[in-house]
């Protein structure tokens, strides 16, 4: 590729290099979450945030599991079809702009070259089955927070007495869904980091593809790419709806007038208590500690990305234009003679010249 450069060819050879250096860091990652038992210490927590008794959103819940699953299957059949459609594509020839010419012969023999699309297969495998299990755990706290936020709703108490000591169990089960959601972090914090640094590239680096393409066929080759990185992008930012019900909990509560009327000293010290403990703005999956994942932080990424792909489709070569043109024109004006280029530098030497 830096031997000879073919700009219609470069956007997908990025691509295929970015999901390699990706797939490494993830299963580093995943060797790591397996030395450190970080899975276990996390699934410890989780049980003790288990509000096993408030079971009234499990309709929800389970649909909510099987849309995951579901959806982790759809995205593994596509990528197994878009690779063997990718493999009928390279042995009837119809890949040349798509992938750099020199490709094939990274394997040494030309019959090597589908170990392209095998080696896609296990690539993009492994990244969706961490993926798959990063959202599912990420699902099963929000689901712990939402019955949490049920609860608030319907608190309710016969006297103070025992609303005192329904405040006090809620501020226990919170605390333990604070520490749960702070495990989860400490887990993936990096590995969202890695996915969404790796991953913005990536999407620029594939629409640059699809928008260099002449024809509907090497679209077509194209999208399973894009549709991949939209995913992963879905994926990382999953954790969004999880703050935004935690953010929930102190308006809830705030809410809730049997808490706070008629006024009682006691009963308001513990709901003030409870509201301390919700109202945690940094409560939620971080992006290695510099920012939380939230709605705003999709819509500011979106941003970005659109404006670095606006200024990307700028700086691409026209259709009549080539990297060997331009060489060709340098290497014409260093030809020239030194005193024809002093002329040109000094317009007022030319002009008295005349």
């Amino acid at each position: 590729m830096v031997v000879d450069f073919e700009p219609r060819a470069a956007p997908g050879t990025l691509v295929f290099y970015s999901m390699a250096i990706q797939v490494a860091g993830v299963m580093l990652l995943m060797t790591c979450w397996q030395r450190q038992l970080a899975f276990e210490k996390f699934f410890h927590y989780y049980r003790h945030a288990r509000d096993i008794e408030s079971e009234d959103l499990w309709i929800e819940r389970a649909a909510s599991i099987k849309r995951n699953s579901r959806r982790f299957w759809i995205v593994q059949s596509y990528v197994l079809g878009s690779a063997v459609m990718f493999a009928g594509m390279t042995f009837m020839g119809r890949t040349k702009d798509l992938v750099h010419k020199r490709f094939s012969a990274v394997f040494y023999y030309p019959q090597l070259v589908y170990a392209r699309p095998m080696m896609m297969i296990f690539y993009c495998t492994i990244l969706n089955v961490a993926l798959h299990t990063y959202i599912c755990l990420t699902n099963a706290i929000y689901w712990e927070a939402r019955k949490f936020n049920r609860k608030l709703i319907s608190l309710r108490a016969f006297d103070r007495m025992d609303m005192r000591v329904k405040l006090e169990t809620l501020i226990r089960h919170h605390s333990t869904i604070h520490r749960a959601v702070r495990e989860l972090d400490s887990i993936y914090q990096i590995y969202a980091f890695f996915v969404i640094a790796i991953t913005i590239p990536a999407t620029l680096f594939v629409m640059l593809m699809i928008f260099s393409r002449q024809n509907a066929l090497e679209i077509i080759l194209s999208l399973p790419a894009l549709a991949f990185c939209l995913y992963e992008y879905y994926g990382i930012m999953y954790p969004a709806r999880l703050h935004e019900e935690l953010n929930r909990s102190k308006a809830t509560l705030c809410m809730n007038h049997h808490v706070w009327v008629p006024y009682e000293k006691g009963v308001n010290k513990l709901a003030q208590t409870l509201v301390m403990h919700v109202e945690q703005a940094n409560l939620g999956i971080s992006l290695w500690g510099f920012a939380i994942v939230t709605k705003p932080l999709i819509l500011t990424t979106v941003s970005v990305l659109m404006t670095c792909l606006a200024f990307l489709m700028e700086l691409r070569p026209r259709p009549g234009q080539s990297i060997m043109g331009r060489n060709n024109f340098t290497m014409s004006v260093a030809n020239l003679h030194p005193e024809t280029l002093a002329l040109a530098a000094t317009p007022g030497k030319r002009r008295d010249t005349s």
